[in-house]
């Protein structure tokens, strides 16, 4: 059994700053009501998460691996039957389960053997 994130492996190598990257995006989003769309804005929230050398990091959005990666994972999570984030599939037993949502977490849970702690479950309408 395989729970799959489409081609997320990547996120793993900088998985120490994810949170604190993500939590700063969401913050500055939904918090703040800031913009997230000029290199200032990237900026902003990686010394915000306690990266200093930002342009490392902002630089590598016009790189050509990136956006060919970019590319291929959008392609796979299309051909996959993905219609919006986060799209998660899981293999199991020989055969692909595709969930959408966060909202899906229990019922994943369920799929692989595991108990999932988080949510409002009883709140769920499946």
């Amino acid at each position: 059994m395989t729970v799959y994130f489409p081609n997320n492996n990547n996120l793993l190598i900088y998985s120490e700053k994810l949170v604190a990257v993500s939590r700063e995006f969401w913050k500055r989003i939904w918090t703040r009501g800031e913009p997230i769309f000029e290199r200032e804005d990237f900026e902003q929230v990686l010394l915000a998460s306690g990266i200093s050398n930002t342009a490392h990091y902002i630089d590598k959005i016009a790189d050509a691996a990136v956006k060919d990666e970019l590319q291929k994972n959008t392609s796979d999570a299309i051909n996959s039957g993905a219609f919006g984030a986060p799209w998660i599939i899981v293999h199991k037993d020989g055969e692909e389960h595709a969930f959408f949502g966060s909202d899906r977490l229990h019922l994943i849970g369920h799929l692989i053997g595991q108990r999932f702690y988080g949510g409002l479950t009883h709140l769920a309408k499946m």
